[in-house]
């Protein structure tokens, strides 16, 4: 399959190259992973084929390619794609194979992607034989963040128990999150050095990615909710001054350093291993009062009705149960244009979800960690994220789900909504991130919106229109609902190149005066920018 690379695939490539074939690729999600992995099997196939005089054919040569992803979905994609760049080489029983619960093709298979749960206790061993065979084996690991734990390294045992395989093995790690605990104990030995990154900032100016916002839109609790939450952090304060004054040592750790002390004071039944007990269960406590407030649920269900009809909207949870009570609140006013997709459902209803997505017959998914990693969702313009998670990790695995080009999408949209005077933080992204952001609040009982870095500079734009003699009331009035209009979406925080194209191809005489008035809300927005880099 001829297809033209990147820039960074194209460098990377010669740098893996020049590494003996090893390394880890640190990738931003969206930004063709896949398609440098593609670039990377053909490379090695051409090189083995001109080992010889005369050139031998693919499919005789005595190569092996094994992939591991962390799900099933994730495997089955690759093997779309594997069909799709090697049409030759993935026809045929012993082709193209996969390796995961029940299903379990021929180890002998020339393309075989693994699942981890079931390729811990056996790849190694195939990859082994397949040595021992006289064969080649290239090993890609996609998300391979996942695999420095104690279980899942034992994928590497080959390597480990076979040092001198130069030659005769190709190792490539993916990952736009490769940095691990165990990253430089496990993951370096087995693939290699991380050998090239390529980030957010560089995407971008390669325009290999949408350009992004990032709208943080604060909520509170109901009174209620409010009362319950000060009563647990009570609790949850006063056990924690218990146990420092037990252990000074955990006042000088960090979240997860305190969990993991708490949970081996509670295993061996230490001194204060109740009050540990106690805090561990407030804490969660807590979090359900947090991540269940009502005030969240009410602004997505919101949010999503005040977006264009035309939107694919995936909403991240960050539990089953968060995810299976939105989407009935949702269903009840979208039908089932909403759909939810985790983990618990079966794999062929997943397909089904997301082939609906792609025809447009589905507009709103609401997920949890199943649509975090590495799967392929189509055309996604608009995330809506319920719950802020821990890892930064997992922060940008949601934000590439929104990245990957597509016509028509000249800027994607995350939605971070956060309950305020609360444990959640208030940024999903740090502020040298490339997103643009503004910052919402939400008025629950209004269902009304304060923006005012967009309302400041609307309210300028208005002025101006207005003083003009020439501007009757009708027009007023129109600049009035286009400026409404835009009060939650990001247009008006476009590239000012990007406006003309969209005025100049907009038909509707409505919206053509919408992109005039966000055009010219985006001109004031720069100014301000410029003024203050001149302070």
């Amino acid at each position: 399959m001829a297809v033209e690379l990147y820039r960074w695939q194209k460098e990377c490539l010669t740098v893996w190259k020049e590494n003996n074939h090893r390394g880890i690729i640190n990738v931003i999600t969206g930004a063709g992973k896949t398609v440098f992995a593609m670039a990377c099997i053909q490379s090695v196939l051409d090189d083995m084929s001109r080992e010889t005089d005369t050139p031998v054919p693919y499919e005789e040569l005595p190569l092996r390619v094994m992939i591991i992803v962390p799900t099933i979905p994730l495997a089955l994609q690759w093997g779309t794609v594997l069909r799709r760049w090697f049409p030759k080489l993935t026809h045929g029983s012993k082709s193209l194979g996969y390796y995961y619960g029940e299903v379990k093709s021929s180890p002998d298979c020339r393309f075989m992607v693994y699942v981890i749960n079931s390729a811990r206790y056996s790849l190694a061993r195939h990859a082994h034989h397949a040595l021992k065979a006289g064969s080649r084996v290239l090993l890609i690991a996609d998300e391979c963040h996942h695999y420095g734990s104690e279980e899942n390294r034992k994928v590497f045992d080959f390597i480990r128990e076979n040092p001198d395989l130069g030659g005769r093995l190709y190792t490539i790690g993916l990952s736009a999150t490769p940095q691990n605990v165990n990253f430089e104990s496990v993951l370096v030995p087995a693939l290699g050095p991380q050998i090239y990154e390529y980030s957010f900032h560089e995407a971008l100016h390669d325009k290999n990615i949408t350009p992004f916002a990032l709208l943080q839109v604060g909520v509170t609790f109901t009174p209620e909710e409010n009362a319950e939450y000060q009563r647990v952090s009570r609790i949850i304060r006063n056990l924690w001054l218990n146990l420092v004054d037990l252990y000074p040592e955990l006042s000088s750790m960090d979240p997860p350093r305190i969990h993991q002390f708490l949970r081996n004071l509670i295993t061996r039944k230490g001194e204060g291993y109740e009050s540990a007990d106690q805090y561990l269960n407030n804490i969660f406590i807590r979090a359900g009062i947090t991540r269940m407030a009502e005030a969240r649920t009410t602004c997505a269900l919101d949010l999503c009705r005040r977006m264009p009809l035309s939107s694919r909207i995936l909403v991240f949870c960050e539990r089953i149960d968060q995810a299976e009570k939105l989407t009935e609140r949702f269903q009840k006013f979208y039908g089932s244009s909403v759909q939810c997709y985790h983990s618990k459902i079966d794999r062929e209803q997943r397909a089904r979800i997301l082939s609906a997505f792609r025809e447009g017959e589905i507009h709103i998914i609401v997920c949890c960690h199943a649509l975090d990693e590495g799967l392929d969702v189509p055309d996604a313009s608009i995330g809506i994220v319920m719950a802020s998670t821990s890892t930064s990790r997992q922060r940008i695995q949601r934000l590439g789900r929104i990245l990957r080009k597509s016509e028509g999408k000249p800027l994607a949209t995350l939605y971070y909504i956060y309950v305020r005077n609360s444990t959640d933080p208030p940024v999903y992204l740090s502020k040298n991130s490339p997103a643009r952001i503004s910052d919402i609040r939400f008025l629950m009982e209004e269902k009304n919106y304060i923006h005012d870095a967009y309302e400041n500079l609307a309210h300028r734009v208005f002025e101006e229109l207005v003083v003009s003699p020439n501007t009757s009331a009708e027009q007023i009035q129109e600049v009035r609902v286009c400026i409404d209009e835009g009060l939650l979406l990001p247009d008006w925080m476009l590239d000012s190149a990007d406006y003309a194209p969209i005025i100049q191809r907009t038909q509707d005489r409505h919206m053509k005066n919408y992109w005039i008035i966000m055009k010219k809300i985006a001109v004031k927005a720069q100014e301000r920018a410029a003024m203050k880099e001149d302070q």
